[in-house]
């Protein structure tokens, strides 16, 4: 009896513990996936034409609240709204900070909710590998990259910005691969195959 009582203790402890972690990043009940027809259709219009105008999403101000207020309940509705969570991650990285102004949560607790609201969503897995690219933090980079190509090979932005992170490790066989298949899928900008010609690591 007193094993089966530990075990019951442990139990809500370890649930105890797991709904903190979840309310760190808030609840879910307003968080719409932005993927699902149904949900744009009903919501992203209202949404979008007050709190994520041209203004917000050029990270100029605000539309009556702060900056960060605004870009929040965007993805407060639409954790995955690929925009505004880019936006937020500009936002982020010219801040300096992980928590930008007025902003609701961390930038990992905005991954943590697009991701719930739809893990095969590769471009967030994309914007979160930019996001660490620019950070400089390149392994945590490959590994969001990584994911986001597995669920859509046919990304060429996502192919290139693996290459991008690839070449900083010195990883150059890798990065001219993903060069290659990012140009192979029309992608325009040619940055990548200038660093690998200039260190002697292009192929054509």
């Amino acid at each position: 009896m007193e094993f089966l009582a530990c075990l019951l203790v442990l139990g809500l402890i370890l649930m105890s513990g797991s709904s903190a972690a979840s309310d760190l990043c808030g609840d879910y009940r307003q968080a719409h996936d932005y993927l699902n027809p149904a949900h744009r259709e009903r919501l992203l219009r209202v949404v979008e034409e007050f709190h994520f105008t041209e203004d917000i999403k050029m990270l100029r101000r605000g539309r009556g609240a702060a900056l960060g207020a605004d870009l929040s309940y965007t993805l407060r509705h639409f954790p995955n709204h690929h925009e505004a969570l880019y936006a937020m991650v500009r936002y982020a990285v010219r801040e300096g900070t992980e928590k930008p102004p007025h902003s609701d949560f961390t930038m990992d607790c905005w991954f943590t909710r697009a991701k719930t609201i739809n893990r095969n969503d590769d471009v967030v897995w994309l914007i979160e590998g930019i996001y660490h690219q620019r950070k400089g933090r390149n392994q945590d980079a490959v590994a969001s990259l990584t994911q986001a190509l597995a669920l859509n090979e046919w990304n060429a932005e996502t192919h290139y910005n693996l290459g991008i992170t690839l070449f900083r490790l010195g990883e150059y066989q890798q990065a001219l691969e993903r060069a290659k298949d990012a140009y192979s899928l029309g992608y325009p900008l040619p940055g990548l195959r200038r660093m690998l010609e200039a260190a002697g690591h292009w192929e054509d």
